[in-house]
């Protein structure tokens, strides 16, 4: 079963721990393009310079069977968010997650996950100096996610990744648009994966 879950949520599975006198469970780490079915979809509009701005968001995923190795992975995190305009055309922008992973047969475990740092560049006519596109908000960026959570604990990767991404949004009316973006994912040691939403 696929997580329901946004990509914020990225849960490795080492180290399960099972039932007192059970027997080890062998798992290993599931690839994230496994664990995630979505990711927080990126806007093409850059914030204007010296504009801040900050966000909370919470996701829940839930893994049945994970690998069909009879342990049942439910996660949770709460992720705070800052961004800033650098320029018109340019935002700055990371993200500390706060997770929780219960595996079942297994432990809870909680803690930071890997935080991530994002730049996003504006090809908007007219906004950006590297401007080409009409009409339509048009970013190209890249997250960068820092090991700074624990891997044994199945809250963090055991590297770096970087996820280069490119983001639209095509405005209807000031306080209607409509959003989507592509993006790669690089893990050290592991298959490159891909995805979109809107």
């Amino acid at each position: 079963m696929k997580p329901t879950a946004l990509g914020l949520l990225t849960l490795a599975a080492p180290g399960l721990l099972p039932a007192a006198g059970a027997a080890p469970i062998p798992v290993d780490p599931p690839h994230r393009s496994e664990m995630i079915d979505c990711v927080r979809t990126r806007t093409g509009f850059t914030l204007a310079a010296m504009h801040i701005e900050a966000d909370a968001t919470y996701t829940h995923t839930k893994i049945d069977d994970l690998r069909h190795e009879h342990v049942d992975l439910t996660g949770d995190t709460f992720a705070v968010a800052g961004a800033v305009g650098i320029t018109d055309w340019l935002t700055a922008k990371a993200t500390l997650p706060i997770r929780r992973a219960d595996y079942s047969p297994g432990d809870v475990e909680s803690g930071i996950g890997d935080i991530e740092l994002e730049a996003k560049c504006s090809v908007k006519e007219g906004l950006s100096p590297f401007g080409f596109v009409p009409v339509v908000d048009v970013s190209g960026g890249l997250i960068v996610g820092l090991p700074t959570g624990d891997e044994d604990k199945g809250l963090g990767m055991e590297g770096v990744y970087a996820r280069p991404y490119v983001s639209a949004s095509y405005w209807f009316a000031p306080w209607v648009g409509l959003h989507g973006w592509g993006y790669f994912e690089f893990v050290d040691g592991e298959r490159p994966s891909h995805g979109m939403s809107a």
